[in-house]
Order: C-alpha cells, then sequence, then structure tokens
C-alpha cells in the first residue's frame, strides 16, 4: 500500500524532480507513517536543505519503534 500512496512522490524523486516531490508530500502530510518521512528525508537532502538528515532519522526511529520518537509523537498531538 505504500508504494500507491507516495507513487507521484516516489516517480518525481526518480526523475530527480526534488522541488515537485517535496510539494506533493508537503500538500499531503502524513506525519505518523515513516515512509512519509523517508521521502521528505530524501527531497529535502537534495534540495540542500539540512533539514533532510533530522527527517531521515526519524524515520528511522519510527520504524524501529524507539521510544523517543513515540513520546515525541504523543506530544505533538496533546499539543493540537
Amino acid at each position: 500500500m505504500e508504494r500507491v500512496r507516495f507513487s507521484r512522490p516516489r516517480r518525481a524523486l526518480h526523475a530527480g524532480r526534488y522541488r515537485r516531490a517535496l510539494a506533493e508530500l508537503l500538500a499531503r502530510p502524513e506525519p505518523d507513517d515513516p515512509s512519509w518521512w523517508r521521502l521528505l528525508a530524501w527531497a529535502r537532502w537534495h534540495l540542500g536543505d539540512p533539514e533532510g538528515i533530522r527527517d531521515a532519522e526519524r524515520a528511522a526511529r519510527m520504524a524501529s519503534g524507539s521510544p523517543r520518537c513515540h513520546r515525541a509523537q504523543a506530544r505533538s498531538r496533546h499539543q493540537d
């Protein structure tokens, strides 16, 4: 299912269209999905944005089930 949801930004990234991919990802944020963070990191990194590495680290923590990441998610939900 991941490939279906993120197929357009993924194709844009593979074609080197990083700005387009970034715009598509930001238009439909899915902050609870580590795949979204991975693709966001890919686009930002190639555009020279230092946030890209932080996004990649966050995706890795989420995918590994790190409690640190889950606490941060819980805090952000309570702030909304």
